[in-house]
């Protein structure tokens, strides 16, 4: 992983970069994720399932989807509360599966539809 120009590098985040909605998302945040020392890099270039948005750190640690969220969360001193909140078993469920829902529909998200409607 490289480095970055203001600090240590802390892991990489790997992004579906099909998925239009995902590439906007990076975008946006990709100046912050990049100072806060995450490598950004498509899961097709890293050989990783489609799924869901990864972050792996330095540590060794891997998380998916909402956790891979809170993971990035709890790297920023103002993003711990919310992570801090987003453990809490009552409420992590919810957030997992709200993750899922919008997973699911990224590409209609982004103005393409492969979801069926019933």
């Amino acid at each position: 992983m490289k480095g970055t120009a203001t600090g240590p590098v802390r892991g990489r985040v790997l992004y579906d970069g099909d998925c239009a909605f995902c590439r906007r998302w990076i975008a946006r945040f990709e100046p912050f994720l990049r100072r806060r020392g995450f490598a950004l890099e498509t899961l097709q270039a890293a050989g990783g399932a489609l799924e869901e948005l990864r972050c792996e750190l330095t540590d060794g640690r891997s998380f998916g989807g909402a956790d891979a969220l809170l993971a990035i969360a709890e790297q920023v001193w103002w993003g711990r509360p919310l992570a801090w909140l987003g453990r809490r078993r009552w409420l992590r469920p919810g957030l997992r599966a709200a993750y899922r829902w919008m997973a699911a529909r990224r590409h209609c998200l982004a103005a393409r539809c492969d979801v069926p409607r019933r």
